[in-house]
């Protein structure tokens, strides 16, 4: 068995590197519903308690946006069952827990607009990170409350809608 990698990390450090990881905040700190809707830490594919190889690539070209300054636009194929939906419903609260930002969540349709939005949402109810930042949210609408008392506000639309999203900058 490795070693702990975070061994002699002081608590700031390991603050740090969940704040700045959706990666170790996926595995470390959230649970998720599986298909018999009871809550689990993630397992990995593979058994082994890591995110999968499109997890982790949607997470390393988020990373490389962040790491360049460049906004992150990440569009990812769905393949089914593959946690796509999952990891990036967390990429974004990871996003939003980490950064001040407005975002919008779209479905294609309103049940899968629901499915990603209780996705979204159900992070804040199960995530057991110490975040300095609060969060509260409604069927419509979910408000991220920074340390320094700025609003960061996240919405829910259906790509059906032609008029999703107007009216903000997100």
């Amino acid at each position: 068995m490795p070693d702990d990698p975070s061994a002699g990390m002081t608590d700031a450090q390991l603050v740090a590197l969940v704040q700045g990881s959706p990666l170790v905040h996926f595995t470390g700190f959230v649970t998720i519903e599986d298909k018999d809707h009871k809550r689990i830490m993630l397992n990995g594919q593979e058994g082994n308690g890591l995110p999968n190889i499109l997890q982790r690539r949607i997470a390393e070209a988020y990373d490389w946006c962040i790491e360049n300054g460049i906004p992150a636009r990440l569009m990812v194929l769905k393949p089914r069952q593959k946690g796509s939906s999952t990891f990036t419903g967390h990429l974004c609260y990871h996003h939003a827990r980490r950064f001040h930002c407005d975002g919008m969540i779209i479905g294609d349709e309103g049940s899968r607009t629901e499915k990603a939005w209780q996705i979204f949402t159900d992070y804040s109810r199960n995530d057991t990170f110490p975040w300095d930042s609060r969060v509260k949210f409604n069927t419509e609408k979910c408000t991220f409350t920074y340390k320094d008392g700025s609003k960061g506000l996240w919405e829910r639309d259906t790509a059906n809608d032609p008029k999703a999203g107007i009216g903000g900058t997100r």
